[in-house]
């Protein structure tokens, strides 16, 4: 029998006043907060990606609609993400002082330098001073999360992935006609075309950067924020303990 219990350290409890006081404005504490919070949330899209893996069919190329649900939802997770980690670097913009202060440093103290690295190399990426392939992640991130992830009341970029999809790419059976189940109720219902329109948005802002490079680099920044967050969220704690 599969154990769905999630595999957690053990709870700890404190004092909530060694996180956000009760009555005080300190942008620190409400910068480690909103820290907490998008990590919870990237963890959240990253189990979701994992739990979606279990539905693959084995047959994935069959077009299907099995297939084409999880193709689709595949999809919706990567534009999620993707929206998460420009939202990110806008928190850690918004919080430069914090992000590069003091404490924060003599957090980072007690981390491996490899981590203290990283720390700085994610800061100069989101307050725009590392280099200009920085810039350019950065760029199509904002991109990505303003066409692709949100804004259902500006579908100009969604129309255009529609139209690459049916009309400029070599016909085959993925594209020959619209796919939908219209179905009695949300469960049973699904429109593919919906999917295949952002499917090709992504391909088109990915190939404007280069796909393989750029999807290396998001999944690098991706790993490199969880595990440097988790560490300065997880002492802050303990130095509110003390």
């Amino acid at each position: 029998m599969t154990d769905h219990t999630f595999p957690l350290a053990p709870l700890r409890r404190f004092d909530p006043n060694g996180i956000v006081g009760d009555v005080e404005r300190n942008d620190l504490q409400a910068f480690i907060l909103a820290l907490a919070a998008a990590f919870n949330d990237l963890k959240g899209l990253i189990i979701w990606q994992g739990m979606l893996h279990e539905w693959k069919s084995p047959k994935a190329a069959a077009i299907t609609g099995h297939n084409g649900q999880y193709t689709g939802l595949e999809i919706q997770t990567t534009r999620l993400v993707l929206a998460q980690l420009h939202e990110l670097l806008v928190l850690i913009a918004t919080f430069e002082t914090e992000a590069r202060g003091a404490e924060i440093t003599a957090i980072l103290s007690h981390a491996v330098p490899q981590t203290r690295r990283e720390w700085r190399e994610l800061v100069d990426v989101a307050t725009d001073k590392g280099g200009g392939r920085d810039r350019a992640l950065t760029s199509m991130l904002r991109r990505i999360r303003h066409t692709a992830a949100y804004h259902y009341y500006q579908p100009k970029a969604l129309v255009k992935g529609f139209r690459r999809h049916f009309y400029e790419t070599a016909k085959g059976p993925h594209n020959e006609v619209a796919y939908a189940s219209t179905g009695t109720n949300m469960e049973r219902t699904r429109f593919y075309f919906a999917d295949a329109a952002y499917s090709a948005l992504l391909q088109e802002l990915g190939e404007s950067v280069g796909t393989e490079q750029f999807s290396r680099r998001v999944r690098r920044l991706a790993d490199t924020a969880s595990q440097t967050i988790a560490f300065i969220v997880s002492r802050y704690i303990a130095a509110s303990e003390k």
